[in-house]
């Protein structure tokens, strides 16, 4: 019976793991849009002072 409750501490521990690398995830994914705006108007700078 101890296996049985060992592993089912187990198991109902992964998906708080999951949830806590989905929410890392979703924080990179949301990140990198901003990121992406930023170089975006770093290359308009350039194209600007290039032109």
């Amino acid at each position: 019976m101890q296996v049985l409750q060992v592993l089912l501490l187990q198991v109902l521990q992964v998906p708080e793991l999951l949830l806590q690398v989905l929410q890392v995830l979703l924080l990179q994914v949301l990140q990198v849009p901003e990121l992406l705006l930023q170089v975006l108007q770093v290359l308009q700078v350039q194209e600007l002072q290039f032109s």
